[in-house]
């Protein structure tokens, strides 16, 4: 939710900020993972295989929240390029012809 959140900022130090936030975010999980691990409710295996996972994560995060970095969608995967061709100002559900 941070990467998102932290996407969607206007300003580049908000966007660090956020992915600042993620990063810690991520690796607080891993000290959970160790946790559950002691705790017997994690394999060691498992909990290895996850900490490779999140080191990946933390990495992308690092290079996200330096300068000049940030995260970009298409807007077509959120229904952007549909035309609503009715004249009120509510979005018609999908195949709905106005009339």
């Amino acid at each position: 939710m941070n990467i998102a959140d932290g996407n969607g900022k206007a300003t580049e130090a908000y966007r660090r900020r956020f992915f600042e936030i993620a990063r810690g975010s991520a690796l607080e999980c891993a000290a959970a993972q160790d946790i559950l691990e002691v705790y017997g409710a994690l394999a060691a295996e498992k909990n290895n295989e996850a900490k490779h996972m999140i080191d990946r994560i933390v990495a992308m995060l690092t290079k996200l929240g330096q300068r000049g970095y940030s995260t970009r969608e298409e807007l077509s995967g959120y229904g952007a390029n549909k035309i609503d061709s009715d004249s009120d100002s509510d979005s018609d559900p999908e195949g709905a012809s106005g009339d």
